[in-house]
C-alpha cells in the first residue's frame, strides 16, 4: 500500500511538471513571436492549439490571432499520443474519437 501511494504521488508530480513545462513553452513562444512582430501582449485577440492525430504522432500547432496580422501559425511540434494523454486527457479523448482537437489557451496567457 505504501508503494502504491508513492507511485501515485510520483505520477501526479510528473504529470503536473509536464503540463507546467508545456504551458511555460507556449507562453515563451507567444511572447517571442509578438516581440518579433513588434506587437504588445494586448494585441492578442485569440490563441489556441490545434491537435491533429497523424499515423504515429500528434501534430500540435500553436495559433494566434491579432488585428494587425490576422490568424497565424507560430509554431508546430510533434508529440507522442502518450504525452498528450498524460498532459491533457480531454484532448487525448477527442483525438481518439475524432483525430482532431482544438483548445483555447488564452487564459494561460493572461
Amino acid at each position: 500500500m505504501y508503494w502504491t501511494l508513492i507511485t501515485k504521488l510520483a505520477i501526479v508530480v510528473t504529470v503536473g511538471y509536464l503540463a507546467w513545462n508545456h504551458q511555460h513553452q507556449i507562453r515563451e513562444s507567444v511572447a517571442a513571436w509578438l516581440r518579433e512582430q513588434g506587437l504588445q501582449d494586448s494585441a492578442l485577440m485569440k490563441t489556441w492549439i490545434v491537435f491533429d492525430r497523424l499515423i504515429s504522432r500528434v501534430r500540435r500547432s500553436l495559433m494566434l490571432e491579432t488585428r494587425q496580422t490576422g490568424t497565424q501559425k507560430i509554431s508546430e511540434t510533434s508529440h507522442s499520443l502518450e504525452e498528450i494523454r498524460k498532459t491533457d486527457p480531454d484532448v487525448y479523448d477527442q483525438l481518439q474519437r475524432l483525430g482532431h482537437a482544438e483548445k483555447n489557451i488564452m487564459p494561460l496567457l493572461q
